[in-house]
């Protein structure tokens, strides 16, 4: 998918005072997008009192949109930001004339460029979106563009956002806050209106008004940023079949192809009779990632080669240009005898050419060539198809049977009415009933067996996740899934959530480790002491009163307990499967789970945990942005990002002898931590409640007490500081070590 994203920057005078933090805020929202990489990610840059004119409707209707420049959407480079820092964003000092563009006008220029760019209908596949950044006490005319503007934005789905400097009125500068106030009337006027005039959906309803350090906050803060957007691409397409005999057909078909030509061997691979099992069922179905594994930031080999260029006599430093690699690469194989009696190393030097070189499997100490014709009777003919095996309880499986990443199935987009009513009546089946179905996938075709769980979902979009509830579901009762049906429109979709299950041979569980069990004490004084096994004491073995003080604990530190406002007493939580909604913008917005939802699927501070993004791969590309941008700084013309990256090893280039790592370090010391707290957690310290502070004491006093954390401590002091001075064997005092021995720490191994 596409994204163009324009940002409009004013340059007339009054932005002097905050003219260098928009600029600042405009390149670290270009760069934190140029980190992600993605190769359609367009961004056109509009300034407003420019000294040049250049956009599409000047050419409409000269002298009436002067001093407004838009530049072609473009993929972003560093010799392109160093040109738009250097050049481009400049503030202008002249007055503003009548025939300017102003920052409203400039919205309208940015759609009309949007409408030249689609047509009279919006392609699917792009994202648009407009930025705004002013200090709004320039003098702009809103008078009949408010509703263009918003049609426009309708039409081609827009999410339009304002950034603006707050201002405090004064006496010295009543006239300017006028004009402030002015422009902050028409955008509350402007940004509702985006908002609402789908119905609340679409990038439209995504508008906003935010203040600069709120915005500012989105880039700098690594929990806030986006996460990757990833584009639905379809991981199974086949059918999903019941009562199907799949095993047998799979294994008559292997059977046949052992002694079947190349054209015979094709036609099976096309897919099973299904006359050989006329008792199955069956019904087309899509499969896309419902969760899917960040890749980490990699780094890749380049070419740093000497530049010719010599800019004047005066540069003596060498200059180096950064290129692509390109490889080409010759392998070579030496020679090893095959001496399955002999131990000593056999090899020799001897060149072996890339038609010598075979495959085969090493099976014990000897090595099957595998030919082309024993590969084939290693394979097995397996066809496209997810088969029902079984129908379970949903809680019949223990948690950690699943693994790897998830898959959404829904009917397929070329399915017939008979698949749709099929699948869905498939799927409300399992709802019902509060059952799962065990399958046996095959995702592609000759790919191998696997064994999954299909769970019933139910699967709320844009459209449907935020409705108006019932009077029963607003009075707090929870709603069942058979009335969903009658009070929401649209209505819900049904899902199939697909999760991989381990085969047996997969299980790696084996009895490791201490064992420990609860000890409980007796409580009839009739039992004496002495009838207790001395080994039921061992200190590893909790007492039943040292496990009720960890169950109070444990309850305390429920957070969902303790703040959510409905008690947690709902069975079909589960049920519900909420897209993914964020933004790739780093913008005000509630992202993914974290966006209110009418129908919760999670509890209120969990779904603020899980909301959060992967601190490697944000860091990292925190790291990225930091540095790029603070080189960028000191960009000059000549020099690559190499020279001066390879300048400031010897020396620092920046006027304050600030050095890219002290600016790291800064950044990352102001950005990641607010008062000591780690920011990288969601921020729940200020919006979470928690029991009362002696409550916790008294009780975490009572573990204390219970567990004899300091006893033990001083016992093992004591036993050591005996052992220094000789009073006591090593071998006695191993007995007394046993926490320094677990944990790898001291003692005599």
């Amino acid at each position: 998918m596409s994204e163009y994203t324009y940002i409009i920057i004013d340059e007339s005078p009054p932005m002097k005072e905050d003219f260098q933090d928009s600029v600042d805020y405009v390149l670290d929202l270009i760069i934190s997008k140029l980190v992600r990489g993605k190769k359609k990610d367009f961004i056109s840059v509009i300034t407003v009192h420019d000294k040049n004119t250049s956009n599409p409707m000047n050419d409409r209707s000269p002298d009436q949109w002067q001093n407004c420049v838009l530049e072609n959407p473009t993929l972003y480079s560093w010799d392109k930001l160093e040109h738009l820092m250097k050049e481009r964003l400049q503030i202008n000092h002249e007055d503003v004339e009548r025939s300017e563009a102003d920052v409203p006008r400039a919205i309208a220029i940015a759609l009309q460029h949007i409408a030249d760019l689609e047509g009279k209908k919006k392609r699917k596949s792009v994202k648009y979106s407009i930025l705004v950044v002013s200090n709004w006490l320039s003098e702009n005319s809103w008078d009949g563009l408010i509703e263009p503007i918003c049609s426009l934005s309708l039409t081609y789905d827009v999410l339009i956002g304002a950034i603006y400097f707050p201002h405090v009125k004064s006496e010295e500068d009543r006239e300017v806050y006028a004009l402030y106030e002015d422009n902050m009337r028409s955008l509350e006027k402007l940004i509702p209106t985006l908002r609402m005039r789908n119905g609340g959906n679409g990038r439209i309803s995504g508008s906003f008004m935010a203040s600069f350090e709120t915005a500012k906050s989105f880039i700098r803060d690594v929990n806030k940023e986006p996460p990757k957007l990833v584009s639905p691409t379809p991981v199974f397409r086949g059918e999903i079949r019941i009562f199907c005999d799949i095993n047998a057909i799979d294994m008559r078909d292997t059977i046949s192809s052992l002694t079947s030509s190349v054209d015979s061997l094709k036609s099976l691979l096309s897919g099973y009779d299904k006359a050989a099992d006329s008792a199955s069922l069956y019904f087309m179905a899509d499969g896309y990632p419902l969760t899917k594994k960040e890749a980490y930031f990699q780094t890749k080999e380049i070419a740093v080669i000497p530049s010719d260029e010599n800019f004047n006599d005066d540069d003596s430093m060498v200059h180096y240009k950064i290129s692509r690699i390109k490889y080409v690469r010759n392998h070579y194989v030496y020679e090893e005898e095959n001496n399955e009696n002999s131990t000593e190393d056999a090899s020799k030097e001897k060149l072996v050419t890339q038609i010598q070189i075979k495959n085969g499997y090493k099976y014990g100490m000897s090595i099957i060539p595998a030919t082309s014709t024993i590969q084939r009777q290693f394979k097995t003919l397996t066809h496209t198809g997810i088969d029902i095996i079984s129908i379970a309880e949903r809680g019949s499986i223990p948690p950690w049977y699943y693994k790897g990443e998830s898959v959404m199935l829904f009917p397929g987009k070329s399915a017939s009415t008979k698949d749709v009513t099929a699948f869905c009546m498939f799927s409300q089946a399992l709802m019902v009933t509060d059952s799962i179905a065990i399958a046996r996938v095959v995702q592609k075709p000759g790919r191998p067996v696997s064994l999954a769980a299909l769970i019933p979902s139910f699967v709320l979009t844009e459209q449907t996740k935020s409705q108006i509830k019932t009077e029963e579901a607003a009075s707090g009762v929870k709603r069942q899934h058979m009335q969903i049906d009658d009070d929401m429109q649209p209505k819900h979709y049904y899902g199939l959530t697909m999760v991989n299950l381990f085969f047996e041979d997969e299980r790696r569980f084996a009895p490791f480790g201490k064992l420990g069990r609860v000890y409980k004490q007796e409580k009839d004084p009739q039992v004496k002491s002495s009838a207790v096994k001395e080994t039921d004491m061992q200190r590893d073995i909790p007492t039943q009163d040292m496990v009720d003080v960890m169950e109070q604990f444990v309850e305390k530190l429920d957070l969902d307990r303790l703040n959510d406002d409905k008690p947690q007493d709902f069975k079909d939580e589960s049920r519900f499967v909420e897209f993914n909604d964020f933004d790739t913008l780093p913008i005000p917005w509630n992202r993914g789970i974290d966006k209110q939802s009418t129908y919760k699927s999670i509890s209120k501070v969990t779904r603020r945990i899980l909301s959060q993004n992967s601190p490697k791969v944000h860091f990292m590309q925190k790291v990225v942005r930091v540095i790029y941008r603070y080189f960028l700084e000191d960009a000059n013309g000549r020099s690559s990002l190499y020279d001066l990256i390879e300048n400031s090893k010897k020396e620092p280039i920046s006027g304050d002898a600030r050095t890219a790592f002290d600016v790291l370090r800064e950044s990352l010391e102001n950005s990641t931590t607010i008062n000591g707290r780690n920011m990288f957690i969601p921020d729940l310290y200020d919006q979470a409640v928690l029991e009362s502070d002696q409550d916790m004491k008294s009780l975490l006093k009572r573990m204390q007490s219970l567990y004899g954390v300091e006893k033990i401590e001083s016992k093992e002091k004591s036993a050591q500081e005996e052992i220094n001075v000789g009073k006591i064997r090593p071998g006695v005092a191993k007995e007394l070590a046993s926490i320094e021995q677990l944990l790898g720490i001291g003692g005599e191994k």
